[in-house]
C-alpha cells in the first residue's frame, strides 16, 4: 500500500470503528435528550468526552485528503490532528480571545448564536483522546466500508448540530432564591427549546446575567402559597392555572388587580431586612414587588421582555 492509500484508508478505518459509532450516538442521545430530562454536570462533561474521541478522527480525514498527494506518513498526520484538537480545546476553555474567535467563527457556520463555556475542569475530557490514539495507531487488515463515509458524513453533522447555542431566556418559568439576594431564573427546557439557560441576579431580582455556576433549577408544580418572614401577614397563593392570589385583610383569598399575566412560578424572600415577591411571567420576564405595599414591576430577563397590555 503507497502512502497516499495508507493516510486514507487508516482515516476511514478509523472512522468506522465501532467506539466512534457509538461515541457520534453518545453525543447525539446526551445532547439532544439526557441534557432536557436530565441537566447537569454530568451531561456537560459527557459531551466534552465523546466529542474528543471522535473528533480527531473526522480532522485526520480531511488532513488525509488534503495531503494525500504528499508523502506524509499516517502517524504524521494523525499527530497533527490530534494535536490540533487538544490545543484548540486546551486555548477555548481557558484563554477568552480563542473562545471568543471560536463563538464567532462557529455562530457564522451554523447559523446561529453559539456559547462556548470557558471552564478549565473540562479539560479532564481530553483523556478521552488517548483511546482514541491507540485506535489510530493500531494496524488492522480491515478495508474502509461504507460506514467509513457514513460516520464520517453523520459525526461531522451531529458536531454541527449539537454545537452548543448561546444560551438566552426567553420565557421565564423558574425561579429559585439562594441567599444574599441572589436568585436564579431559568425557562423549563422543552423538544424544542433544549438550550434554555439559567440566569442570575445579585441584587434580588433587579439586574439579571448570565448564571455560570448553576446548570438547572427545579422544577415545582402548582399550585404554590407562600408566606412572608418580616410581614408574617402577607401571603400570596399561585393557582393551578398560574392565576395570582393575595390574602386579604378580611383573610380570604383575592385577585392581585395590578397582576393579569399567568404566572409559573414564585418566590419569597427577605434580604437586606426588606422582603420581596418575585412570580416567574413566562415571556414577560418576572413580576417583583417589594413587601407590605410597594408597587409591582415588570422586568425583562434577556430575550423575556414583551411588555404586559393592561387589560
Amino acid at each position: 500500500m503507497n502512502t497516499k492509500n495508507e493516510i486514507v484508508q487508516n482515516s476511514l478505518r478509523c472512522l468506522q470503528h465501532p467506539a466512534t459509532w457509538l461515541s457520534i450516538v453518545l453525543l447525539l442521545v446526551n445532547d439532544h435528550i439526557l441534557k432536557v430530562v436530565w441537566p447537569s454536570w454530568i451531561t456537560g462533561k459527557l459531551s466534552d468526552f465523546v466529542g474528543l474521541f471522535f473528533f480527531p478522527f473526522i480532522l485526520a480525514a480531511g488532513l488525509s485528503f488534503l495531503l494525500s498527494k504528499y508523502q506524509v506518513p499516517s502517524i504524521r498526520v494523525g499527530q497533527i490532528a490530534f494535536g490540533s484538537v487538544g490545543i484548540w480545546f486546551f486555548l477555548l476553555k481557558t484563554f477568552p480571545s480563542v473562545n471568543y474567535l471560536t463563538t464567532g467563527f462557529v455562530s457564522l457556520l451554523i447559523g446561529f448564536p453559539a456559547k462556548f463555556v470557558m471552564d478549565p475542569t473540562d479539560l479532564v475530557a481530553l483523556f478521552a483522546m488517548v483511546p482514541a490514539w491507540m485506535i489510530w495507531r493500531q494496524s488492522s487488515p480491515i478495508k474502509p466500508t461504507s460506514a467509513a463515509y457514513a460516520a464520517l458524513l453523520f459525526g461531522s453533522l451531529a458536531v454541527i448540530a449539537t454545537s452548543p447555542r448561546d444560551s438566552t431566556v426567553a420565557s421565564v418559568t423558574n425561579l429559585e432564591y439562594y441567599q444574599d439576594g441572589i436568585v436564579y431564573a431559568a425557562e423549563f427546557p422543552s423538544w424544542g427549546n433544549i438550550f434554555a439557560s439559567v440566569v442570575k441576579s445579585i441584587d434580588g431580582g433587579e439586574t439579571w446575567d448570565e448564571a455560570s455556576d448553576v446548570f438547572s433549577i427545579e422544577i415545582k408544580s402548582l399550585p404554590l402559597q407562600h408566606c412572608g418572614r418580616l410581614n408574617a401577614w402577607t401571603c400570596y397563593r399561585l393557582t393551578k392555572n398560574g392565576k395570582l392570589l393575595e390574602l386579604g385583610p378580611e383573610r380570604k383569598w383575592k385577585n392581585v388587580g395590578d397582576v393579569s399575566t399567568k404566572g409559573y412560578d414564585m418566590i419569597l424572600f427577605d434580604w437586606n431586612d426588606r422582603e420581596y415577591v418575585i412570580v416567574a411571567a413566562g415571556e414577560h420576564g418576572i413580576l417583583r414587588r417589594e413587601l407590605p405595599d410597594g408597587e409591582w414591576k415588570v422586568i425583562p430577563i434577556l430575550l423575556a421582555d414583551k411588555p404586559i397590555e393592561n387589560e
